[in-house]
């Protein structure tokens, strides 16, 4: 499981870079395994610091929280993003657009 879903992610995250920033993709690139470096690093410290002091059960519900609000933003985002913004004067009446077609 982990492997078939790991293995996707980084084609899906270089697809969506090189689309995002078409000029920039190389720089882009090296910001993104930062980040995913960073992820790792305060995932595994803050895990480990949890698990220490409250056990094996908080965690591992601390993680599906986590993972539950990861997914709820990662929706948001793309409804945000997939809008498209609407300029002054540029919305036609209803009445034209249906005599259009």
């Amino acid at each position: 499981m982990w492997g078939i879903l790991s293995t996707a992610a980084p084609v899906a995250w270089s697809t969506w870079l090189t689309r995002t920033l078409p000029e920039d993709a190389e720089a882009g690139g090296g910001l993104m395994v930062a980040i995913i470096q960073l992820g790792i690093t305060v995932g595994a410290a803050g895990g480990g610091v949890v698990f220490d002091s409250l056990g094996g059960s908080v965690t591992f519900l601390g993680s599906a929280g986590i993972l539950v609000l990861s997914g709820l933003v990662a929706l948001v985002a793309r409804n945000v993003s997939t809008r498209q913004p609407v300029r002054e004067g540029s919305r036609q009446p209803r009445k034209a657009l249906l005599a259009v077609g």
